[in-house]
């Protein structure tokens, strides 16, 4: 019988990825949450901005976990220009904060990518 216990134990690597598009970011602030194993570890996060958020007011992301949403990258500009933010050291392989507010008491375990809008909503973007 094969458990989540040792399928989790024989994984050498894994990565996750969450494709962001302007049609998911409305003016407010936008969650995403990706669910991790318990006591993982976040190696480097990595935010590619593909085609910028465009429009009128500010658009920026923090990638932290359930505890603190800006654990491993804050306040990253996503409208001004195309390129690559890279969490930095200080805050790479860093163990993914339990969260045990929830209402059965149990442990939750996730990244969570907070994308913030002011002004207007964009009509364009992809990360």
């Amino acid at each position: 019988m094969e458990s989540i216990l040792s399928r989790v134990i024989n994984v050498p690597q894994t990565s996750r990825h969450k494709r962001i598009t302007f049609s998911d970011t409305p003016v407010g602030n936008t969650t995403f949450d990706i669910p991790l194993p318990k006591d993982a570890i976040v190696d480097q996060v990595v935010v590619l901005v593909k085609t910028i958020f465009g429009e009128a007011g500010t658009k920026t992301v923090n990638v932290g976990d359930l505890v603190t949403g800006t654990a491993y990258l804050a306040s990253q500009d996503i409208k001004s220009a195309v390129g690559r933010f890279v969490s930095p050291v200080a805050k790479q392989m860093v163990a993914v904060q339990p969260y045990t507010s929830t209402d059965d008491g149990e442990a939750e375990y996730a990244m969570r990518i907070t994308v913030a809008v002011a002004g207007t909503a964009p009509t364009t973007g992809d990360m």
